[in-house]
């Protein structure tokens, strides 16, 4: 989006929130799918975003822009924008009066911006907005990463060639499902903080690091200021984690996905120590990646190991169960022979953690982990009754 519109953009993230939670207390249940969007659209509309603002709930390409419905498969696509989607041709005919005023390939553009940016890693959370109805120039593509553990929520805003941010939040209630901290960080300002930066350079060494390591990977300038960043730690380094949200570099680079950072900082004699430290080969099974996994293994890390940071001391299995990862669920079982039939400290088993997940039915990942995981159980009984 453009940048003057980003104000705009978050005060109608804002009034849909604020609309979502008064529906929500007046009728004492969630909202469904159908609904939250005519609620979004509404949002938007008031502070002059057109009604393809709906792409950014969850499952867009599911979600006709025209009825509202939601599908368990990819509906169909606005060919010249590629940017709403639609139940069938007559939604698409019913749409076109309003969709007209915001039809374009401005979609296509910011997936080819994040191409450039080397910021398309599995796991990250970009948000993308059509401009306001009548405007005639091309947006900046704008990314905002959202970042969330079991202490905190970080958000990168990230607007190149202007001044970006970093917001922290702390997460205080340990009782929450990931579901319900990620909504919290998405909602609660009251404990935030903002750090501003032009360029990684005017980040502290620590930071920059960090960063680099994770949302915003770039491997030079990872090995550029190593030796800066461990001179800041006073020789602590191995002790360095992101504020708030409680992230190793190897971490955040196993989270992200980025391979080639984490074989670097696993070999490199300043960082390898790194792989005894946090959780992982949790967080790459927390966003299902399992070639990650299987190389943080064999280079010694424990997949079994769990801390506060990571969902509380959750087993890692059972997050990555929560999450619809169930590649990575298989390789914990196949291959590090975790028991599939483990539960946590309140005694839930995989299926409970499955089931956490609001709307897991609807979500393919979430039915087909929840079905295969049943079926190892079952399995798993009737062997034991045999014996």
């Amino acid at each position: 989006y453009k940048g003057h519109e980003m104000d705009n953009y978050l005060q109608g993230k804002k009034k849909f929130y604020e609309l979502m939670r008064s529906e929500r207390e007046e009728n004492g249940y969630d909202v469904d799918p159908e609904r939250l969007t005519k609620l979004y659209n509404r949002a938007m509309r008031s502070v002059g975003f057109g009604r393809d603002s709906n792409v950014c709930l969850p499952d867009a390409e599911r979600t006709c822009d025209n009825c509202g419905k939601r599908s368990k498969k990819k509906l169909m696509t606005c060919a010249r924008c590629e940017g709403v989607s639609y139940c069938n041709a007559k939604c698409q005919k019913e749409d076109w009066k309003e969709h007209r005023n915001t039809c374009s390939r401005v979609f296509v553009q910011v997936q080819k911006q994040m191409s450039k940016m080397g910021i398309s890693s599995p796991g990250v959370t970009v948000k993308a907005a059509m401009y306001p109805s009548g405007s005639k120039a091309l947006p900046t593509m704008t990314g905002m990463f959202s970042e969330v553990s079991g202490t905190g929520s970080v958000r990168i805003l990230w607007v190149p060639g202007s001044v970006n941010t970093i917001y922290l939040n702390e997460v205080t209630d340990s009782t929450m499902t990931i579901a319900e901290k990620e909504y919290s960080a998405s909602n609660d300002r009251s404990s935030q903080r903002e750090i501003h930066f032009r360029g990684f350079s005017d980040l502290s060494p620590t930071l920059r690091f960090l960063v680099c390591c994770g949302p915003l990977p770039q491997l030079d300038l990872v090995q550029q200021c190593v030796n800066e960043a461990i001179f800041s730690c006073n020789g602590t380094f191995h002790q360095l984690k992101f504020p708030v949200v409680g992230f190793t570099a190897l971490e955040w680079a196993a989270k992200k996905g980025n391979l080639d950072i984490v074989n670097w900082l696993c070999t490199d004699g300043r960082t390898k120590d790194l792989i005894e430290v946090g959780c992982p080969v949790g967080w790459a099974g927390y966003t299902g990646q399992v070639e990650i996994m299987r190389q943080l293994v064999r280079y010694g890390a424990d997949p079994s190991k769990t801390d506060d940071v990571f969902w509380c001391n959750t087993p890692p299995m059972l997050v990555a169960a929560q999450n619809g990862k169930l590649d990575a669920v298989k390789f914990y079982v196949e291959e590090c022979n975790q028991d599939l039939g483990m539960v946590d400290n309140e005694g839930k088993n995989i299926l409970k953690h499955i089931e956490m997940s609001q709307n897991w039915r609807e979500i393919d990942n979430h039915v087909e982990t929840h079905k295969w995981a049943k079926a190892m159980l079952k399995k798993q009984k009737k062997k034991g009754k045999r014996k």
